[in-house]
């Protein structure tokens, strides 16, 4: 993950796209926990 992140950075779009997918991974996460 750590090699995905820094090649993201060059690119806004890319970069929006990886931010909604951790956010959605993140709340995917907190409802299997509940």
């Amino acid at each position: 993950m750590g090699t995905n992140t820094i090649r993201v950075i060059g690119d806004p779009v890319l970069r929006v796209k990886t931010t909604e997918v951790t956010e959605i991974t993140e709340n995917l996460a907190r409802l299997s926990q509940e």
